[in-house]
């Protein structure tokens, strides 16, 4: 990492125990300083959390460009980029200036840019932080497809009835099932409802298609939230079940499986009623009578 900052911008230096600059000789005539040494290899800044930050280097960002000084009030310090510095001046001398200035002879070139070593703790600060950037954009484009997903209105499936049904199931949470309860509505393509399991109750809402038997749905607690996609199986005359795998914006995963509590009545699934001709019966023959007659 690195500061921004004016080559005759004074540091605090804990390894020196004194104020540092690229420049001291103009920061003390500048702003009154009586002692200011040279920020130079083995200077070890002031970090945020008490730690020593190693000094790496500087190099010139701006030749010319216009810089503004603040003062902090009372006790004219303050840390820029993780490291305690002073606001030249202030308490030491000088007040507070802005202005352009070149890099010509006498003058401090303005802007440089001070490398400084990253502190372990700052390190792994950065690491989450970026690692947090990351899994956050993935989960925005899960997210994304499961609510623009459209397969548009559809009927109900077969063996759930077009009121509110109670589910019960499981979902895996670090290769432990654990148990979980839904109260959901079907209805033209739309699943609406709440579900229940260890960390509360959290609202769903989705949707279903029943050409391919598929459910999608997002369930919603606060800033927590899951993805829930698999699939619907609709026995005849049993309850539905639905097998899937969820995914959550907090990293954990795992498989889910569900069964509707309602159990259709045999009125609730259709029959197909197939017409037979009845077979045809031989008639009886008629009887044979020999007429005799007397001439």
């Amino acid at each position: 990492r690195s500061v921004l900052a004016t080559a005759d911008h004074p540091f605090w230096s804990e390894s020196q125990q004194a104020l540092v600059s690229l420049r001291p000789e103009i920061t003390k005539d500048r702003y009154g300083f009586e002692v200011v040494e040279l920020m130079r290899n083995g200077t070890f800044f002031l970090g945020f959390d008490g730690s020593k930050v190693p000094f790496l280097g500087a190099t010139l960002e701006a030749p010319d460009a216009r810089v503004v000084t603040l003062t902090v009030r009372e006790h004219h310090w303050f840390f820029a980029g993780g490291v305690l510095v002073h606001n030249k001046g202030g308490g030491g001398g000088g007040g507070g200036s802005s202005g352009t200035s070149g890099s010509s002879d006498g003058e401090a070139p303005p802007i440089w840019v001070i490398a400084l070593a990253v502190p372990a703790q700052l390190g792994l600060c950065y690491w989450w932080y970026w690692g947090w950037k990351k899994r956050k954009t993935q989960w925005s484009e899960v997210l994304h497809e499961v609510e623009q997903w459209s397969p548009g209105p559809q009927p109900l499936p077969t063996g759930v009835p077009a009121t509110e049904t109670t589910w019960t199931g499981q979902y895996q949470e670090k290769g432990t099932w654990l148990e979980c309860t839904m109260q959901l509505t079907f209805s033209d393509g739309v699943i609406t409802g709440t579900s229940k399991d260890k960390d509360g109750q959290f609202k769903v809402a989705g949707k279903y298609n029943l050409v391919t038997k598929e459910a999608r749905f997002t369930e919603t607690r606060g800033g927590l939230q899951a993805v829930v996609t698999g699939s619907l199986d609709m026995p005849a005359g049993q309850p539905v079940t639905f097998v899937g795998s969820y995914r959550s914006n907090t990293d954990y995963n795992g498989q889910m499986k569900l069964a509707c509590s309602h159990t259709p009545k045999i009125s609730e699934v259709p029959i197909v009623a197939v017409a037979i001709a009845p077979e045809m019966e031989q008639a009886p023959a008629a009887p044979v009578a020999t007429v005799l007659g007397v001439v």
